[in-house]
């Protein structure tokens, strides 16, 4: 970002910043809408694989602080002692 607005200042001081008065440019008009489909997709597997690696950490977490204890048979409790 730092580097873009670097860029746009070095090439408009010697008009006055021109720019910051100008209609701005909608580049997604100048674009088919595959294309920016596909300029979004890396964002969109990114955004799953995150969610994906949040929740089996979560899991992971709920698994070490609340360890499956063995089921208890209810039938072994209530059985006669003769």
């Amino acid at each position: 970002m730092f580097l873009i607005a670097l860029v746009i200042v070095l090439n408009n001081i010697g008009d006055n910043f021109a720019f910051l008065t100008a209609k701005p440019i909608v580049y997604a008009n100048m674009l088919p809408v595959e294309l920016i489909d596909l300029l979004f997709l890396p964002a969109v597997f990114f955004a799953i694989f995150n969610a994906y690696k949040a929740m089996s950490n979560f899991i992971k977490g709920l698994k070490e602080q609340y360890p499956l204890k063995k089921m208890v048979n209810h039938f072994d409790c209530h059985q006669r002692h003769d």
